[in-house]
């Protein structure tokens, strides 16, 4: 395929050492030449910034901005407003891109103008490069659409964006620090975006336990739980078979703890729910029993 369309690719840096030569060494190896590197150091206190300057130096692709910290959301959106390319790619410091990634993602969103984003199955990896196993992601639009309004089915430095689709509605809100990518993806579903995923493994997603999309707190909980809960009243609609469906289908726990947390808006047998953690906690107990 030809390379005429500009594609930009931001990646937000914070203290990301370790981590962060493979990550840029893996989007100059993309098979898709025309890129715009948009990497910003977020008041970084470790190496990053010299490691940042040192690949700059040498490929005219990289933009580098470095400046003091400011938070992820304030810097998601300084990358969202720098963007130079008809598509935008995310990825986070710590993770890799496969060569592919970018001319796959592109050729999908040429091939399918009315859809705003697509992501893709990742790998999971450790810190030592690893793969742990593969998150497969939903891939019919039904299924994502259904989903999203109880917690995105797109794996965040995956996504890439037809930018002139949703750059008037790509914005990052700042109160919202700790579940920043839900906030996007919710208020991307209420403005009628559409969604897609790709069947193709285009990312090396690390998990580590210090890896900020891994951190569960009681801020992160609450938060997740009060943006569900608005964008549940802001759809209008009557979503209690669609959740009910997801999670008979797949009885995946984050869909169930959100349908908890919209037990009041949401008409259905609210014991239901209840009945499913209990079988889990049973199954579980049954597991620990087998292994002693």
């Amino acid at each position: 395929m030809g390379f005429k369309d500009l594609v930009t690719v931001f990646i937000p840096v914070f203290n990301a050492e370790r981590y962060l030569e493979k990550a840029i060494e893996s989007v100059l190896n993309q098979t898709y030449e025309n890129l715009d590197i948009l990497i910003i150091n977020d008041g970084s206190t470790d190496s990053s910034s010299e490691i940042i300057s040192k690949y700059s130096e040498v490929d005219s692709r990289i933009r580098f901005i470095s400046r003091e910290n400011k938070g992820i959301c304030y810097t998601r959106n300084q990358g969202v407003k720098n963007c130079k390319g008809k598509y935008l790619a995310l990825l986070d410091a710590d993770d890799i891109c496969m060569p592919q990634r970018i001319e796959k993602q592109v050729e999908f969103l040429k091939n399918n103008p009315s859809i705003s984003v697509v992501g893709s199955s990742v790998y999971v990896i450790d810190k030592d490069d690893n793969i742990l196993g593969v998150n497969k992601v939903k891939t019919k639009g039904e299924y994502i659409k259904a989903s999203m309004i109880t917690g995105s089915q797109i794996v965040n430095p995956s996504a890439m964006f037809n930018f002139e689709m949703v750059k008037q509605d790509l914005v990052y809100e700042k109160n919202y620090d700790s579940a920043e990518d839900l906030q996007l993806w919710l208020e991307l579903y209420l403005k009628g975006h559409r969604f897609a995923n790709l069947p193709d493994k285009l990312i090396k997603y690390r998990s580590t336990s210090t890896s900020l999309s891994h951190i569960m707190n009681e801020e992160k909980i609450n938060m997740s739980a009060r943006l569900i809960q608005s964008a549940l009243y802001r759809s209008g609609r009557d979503i209690s078979y669609e959740i009910s469906n997801i999670c008979s289908r797949n009885y995946s726990w984050k869909y169930i703890l959100s349908c908890l947390v919209l037990l009041p808006r949401v008409k259905f047998d609210r014991y239901y729910f209840l009945r499913v953690l209990i079988f889990f906690v049973l199954v579980l107990k049954c597991i620990f029993k087998i292994l002693k």
